[in-house]
């Protein structure tokens, strides 16, 4: 590692622990968690014993900081949407200020998500505390893998690679796979002979990438016999080469590239659209769905991601139609695509029957995880699955549902999978209430 890279670790450490810390990982004194043995309690009570045990001295500087970071946050936020929830909401600033720091230092939620979840309306900010954070959910992941997980293997669904091949066993539909490379310099083919491309647009992912992180879309030129992205244009062989190179510090993923059907293809920017299904195993050991969405590009965008600026509209689960859509930089609801002026709200997916049995199927095919969250294309050849994710936003999970996780059964399905590890250290934490 080279000096520049030694300074970059270091700043990007620095802004891990003491700038992007998403809320207190210490309970405060005066944090108002209900002492009623309700699901939701024991489950914030888990979370922050879970995170005692496993104490590091940066937690108590985190804590220490989060009352001012909390401050500037509030600011911020009320600088950058204040005037819009006046006009949506009747909430003056000030107020919502407020409500920022009060929902952040006695109930730990991060200000960001006052306007997310839309806090400031009195029916939701009387729930505050039924709503999950991802960081909640971390916690939460890491009991399950260290305990009722820890004879699982966490990489069959994480890696791509490994999910894609599982995938094939079950019989399940996933994305045509040209090939892919890995950072000992081996590689597996699986389209025609090796090393053989097809004449055709190709995405190229890593295996163990988050978001789409690093994700590209290559255009293929069949006059010129190349592919192009932006201002690359590339030949077979250079074409080959390329994802070698790019695959010395990460296995790299070849695939042929997937459109949407015509019902889907409207509510997106020009990349390739996807539900995000969010599935569990129920106390009677059915898969179920409990929160669904459909992910839109906009703009020249290249994956659908909500966190790298895409929007998602929530998919209402009885009738199938869309919710009004929403992106991660606005406080506003779309209820039309702001790219393709596609109507999104009260749309009736006629696809989404089809999409529910392929991510309840997968779930049963996966039953060792408790929840996955799903990204299906619906193409012309029907839905695909594009890969699962255990670890996925139950941020937008809540989004898309319309209500707080706290509402639904996967908080008491957790700790009934926790329960069943029989482990007393766990069992003593989730019944014993945290004095104040």
């Amino acid at each position: 590692m080279d000096f520049l890279e030694q300074i970059t670790a270091i700043i990007n450490k620095v802004k891990t622990h003491f700038i992007d810390f998403p809320c207190s990982p210490i309970l405060y004194p005066w944090f108002k968690i209900y002492k009623e043995d309700t699901p939701i309690n024991r489950f914030h009570r888990l979370i922050f014993s879970w995170q005692r045990k496993n104490k590091r001295k940066i937690m108590f500087i985190q804590a220490f900081l989060w009352p001012l970071k909390s401050l500037l946050m509030a600011c911020w936020y009320v600088l950058k949407y204040g005037t819009v929830i006046i006009k949506e909401g009747g909430v003056s600033p000030v107020k919502q200020w407020a409500q920022m720091l009060y929902l952040a230092n006695f109930y730990n939620i991060s200000p960001h998500l006052y306007y997310q979840f839309k806090l400031f309306k009195t029916e939701h900010f009387n729930k505050a505390a039924l709503y999950l954070q991802n960081s909640d959910m971390e916690v939460i992941m890491n009991i399950l893998r260290s305990t009722a997980y820890q004879n699982v293997s966490a990489d069959i669904i994480n890696d791509k690679s490994l999910f894609f091949k599982q995938c094939k066993i079950y019989g399940l539909p996933v994305p045509p796979v040209v090939g892919i490379f890995y950072k000992n310099g081996q590689e597996e083919w699986f389209e025609g002979e090796p090393h053989n491309l097809p004449s055709c647009d190709l995405f190229l992912k890593f295996t163990d990438s988050l978001c789409g992180i690093g994700s590209e879309r290559w255009v293929y030129d069949d006059a010129a016999k190349l592919w192009r992205k932006d201002m690359q244009a590339l030949g077979k062989a250079d074409f080959i080469g390329y994802c070698r190179k790019k695959a010395l510090k990460r296995p790299l993923m070849v695939q042929r590239r997937l459109v949407n059907n015509k019902e889907i293809a409207p509510f997106s920017g020009g990349a390739l659209s996807t539900f995000r299904v969010m599935t569990c195993l129920k106390p009677d050991g059915k898969a179920g769905i409990f929160s669904a969405g459909l992910r839109m590009s906009v703009g020249k965008m290249v994956i659908d991601n909500f966190s790298a600026g895409g929007i998602i509209a929530g998919v209402d689960l009885n009738s199938g139609s869309l919710r009004a859509a929403l992106g991660k930089s606005s406080s506003c609801f779309m209820d039309h695509h702001p790219d393709t002026h596609a109507r999104i709200t009260d749309h009736q997916l006629a696809c989404w029957k089809k999409i529910a049995e392929l991510c309840i199927q997968a779930q049963e095919c996966f039953r060792e995880r408790l929840s996955v969250g799903w990204d299906i294309a619906m193409t012309e050849e029907g839905p695909i699955i594009i890969e699962g994710n255990t670890l996925y936003c139950f941020e937008v999970a809540q989004l898309c549902l319309g209500k707080p996780l706290g509402e639904t059964i996967l908080p008491s399905l957790c700790l009934e999978a926790l329960s069943r590890t029989k482990d007393p250290s766990l069992i003593s934490m989730m019944d014993k209430p945290i004095a104040g």
